[in-house]
């Protein structure tokens, strides 16, 4: 019934712009209507017309924004919502799309400027903070990304996503201390994720807790086998606690899945000579 409703209020709106073809609140109700219809090739053709007959109103350029991305057409949609910015800094749909457009595209130097501003507008939202901690991990500003998503968490707990990024920002800043409570609370709630278990792994490693290190390596191997990087770092683990052997079979391996690996060969080379110097030529572990 709702839908046939819908129905009929394109007809009566395509109705009245047979008179009045130039009806504005005509073309942006059934403009508005069509897209709530996944009709959004017609709510587009109303947008486009919308914006002919009021092309300073913020609004026309962000309803096509968003036509554009239910057409998975990401730089056109960007671009929409960057004139609606245009048109008005606090519209806060359009610096919310605007910002998620540019990341899609792979642009979070273009980001960066929309999400400063949504977090002036909305302080308390820990959406954005993750999405600017992931915009500034793009650009490199690894410090920042940390801060942004630690944010995002005092906000919400919850938010799993600023959680596991936070753990790699740390990581990656050689801080494995405070990575590895967002790794841990991860690895509990994503046993599964290779991924994870491999992150947890180098933070373990880093912390000189290689055997604990050695196991979160192993699952992440019995979860993605392929992945030649948590062979390597299962093998320098290894090398640390003296099991020279198997640090050789791990680096073989990653050189099998990786043959261009840029630190296995030598890793393999260093382990086989530890390996001789060694009275029993295997596994002598220091705990």
């Amino acid at each position: 019934m709702f839908m046939d409703r819908k129905g009929a209020a394109i007809e009566d709106f395509s109705a009245l712009l047979r008179v009045e073809p130039d009806n504005i609140g005509a073309i942006y109700a059934r403009g508005m209507t069509l897209m709530s219809e996944g009709k959004n090739k017609e709510a587009l053709e109303d947008f486009n017309r919308f914006i002919e007959l009021a092309p300073d109103d913020t609004e026309g350029y962000y309803l096509r924004g968003c036509a554009h991305v239910k057409l998975e057409e990401t730089r056109r949609a960007a671009e929409d919502f960057d004139r609606s910015v245009a048109l008005d800094p606090n519209n806060i749909g359009s610096l919310r799309n605007a910002s998620v457009s540019h990341m899609d595209l792979g642009e979070p130097e273009r980001a960066l400027p929309h999400l400063d501003r949504l977090v002036e507008l909305v302080a308390d939202d820990t959406d954005v903070y993750d999405l600017r901690g992931c915009a500034n991990a793009g650009v490199g500003e690894t410090r920042r990304a940390a801060e942004d998503f630690d944010r995002a968490i005092a906000l919400d707990p919850n938010n799993i996503n600023a959680v596991r990024n936070a753990g790699v920002c740390y990581l990656e800043l050689g801080e494995p201390e405070r990575a590895m409570p967002h790794l841990d609370r991860i690895a509990g709630l994503e046993p599964e994720n290779a991924d994870v278990r491999h992150d947890k792994g180098c933070a373990l490693s880093d912390l000189g807790r290689h055997r604990a290190a050695v196991e979160d390596f192993s699952r992440a191997i019995e979860l993605d086998p392929d992945d030649a990087e948590s062979y390597y770092r299962r093998g320098m683990s290894r090398v640390e606690l003296g099991e020279y052997l198997g640090a050789i079979d791990d680096f073989s391996e990653a050189l099998r899945l990786e043959p261009d690996h840029p630190s296995a060969a030598q890793g393999r080379e260093n382990a086989a000579r530890s390996a001789v110097r060694n009275d029993s030529g295997g596994y002598v572990t220091q705990e």
